[in-house]
């Protein structure tokens, strides 16, 4: 699949080992002589993953690749092991791929953040904002109330500032390491207190609703106000009482 007819002629053996000790001139003839190689085997690569029209960029970092750390991917060959021809194209058909996958996964992050953007772009509902800044700022409030000097820093620093834990570590003279993970367990106290105000909100909902309306009976059904009218009692006919709203007062408060 990666691989050229095997009649194709091989450069000279010595060219290719001075080229990969360091000379230049080896090293030019090198390029010359596999370039329409390795631009074939980058193009398959590119078209394989649906970047047809790149095959000559995915050629050009190849190259560069190869070429980086003076041929460090080209030092694995050996002449007593095969020709170079194989091996180069074994090692441009694997580069190829990873350069192409890389380009696939920027290319899925990009549009991935576009969607958001454009999710970004349309105007939340007002009282939904309010609303989220309320419930944040209350939830900061009961926690800096139970934390310390360094949780508090790091809440007003990290979480309600925009420095990153690597800059402030210097400046508490702490390790990296050490901030870190006091920093995650300042976001679980933070969800803690996040969980418990979202319930209270729940309850003082329910606490609302249950003032507005009350409980009321249930109207009489037919057989009952005639078994009251000839005072005779009905079996099973005790009245019984429904709440205000029904499935709405049980969707606000599940525990209900």
């Amino acid at each position: 699949m990666t691989g050229s007819p095997p009649s194709s002629p091989e450069l000279d053996t010595t060219i290719i080992m001075n080229a990969l000790a360091g000379d230049a001139s080896a090293l030019s003839q090198l390029c010359v002589y596999y370039q329409p190689q390795v631009l074939r085997v980058s193009m398959r690569a590119a078209a394989r993953a649906g970047f047809a029209e790149d095959g000559h960029e995915v050629a050009q970092e190849v190259w560069c690749r190869l070429l980086d750390r003076a041929c460090r991917r080209l030092q694995y060959f050996s002449p007593c092991r095969g020709s170079f021809g194989p091996f180069l194209r074994l090692i441009t058909w694997q580069q190829a791929l990873s350069i192409v996958s890389s380009r696939a996964r920027r290319g899925h992050r990009d549009r991935a953040l576009e969607s958001e953007a454009l999710v970004e772009q349309s105007a939340p509902c007002h009282a939904t904002v309010v609303e989220a800044r309320c419930l944040a700022r209350r939830i900061v409030e009961v926690a800096s109330l139970q934390l310390d000097d360094v949780d508090r820093r790091l809440l007003v620093e990290i979480y309600l500032g925009d420095a990153s834990v690597q800059e402030l570590a210097p400046r508490m003279g702490s390790s990296t390491a050490a901030l870190y993970k006091r920093s995650q367990r300042l976001r679980s106290k933070l969800a803690r207190a996040a969980r418990r105000l979202v319930a209270d909100e729940r309850a003082r909902r329910c606490a609302r609703q249950l003032g507005k309306g009350g409980l009321r009976p249930r109207a009489k059904s037919a057989r009952m106000r005639r078994a009251s009218r000839t005072g005779r009692a009905v079996a099973g006919s005790a009245p019984r009482v429904s709440s205000i709203a029904g499935s709405g007062f049980r969707r606000m408060c599940p525990a209900a």
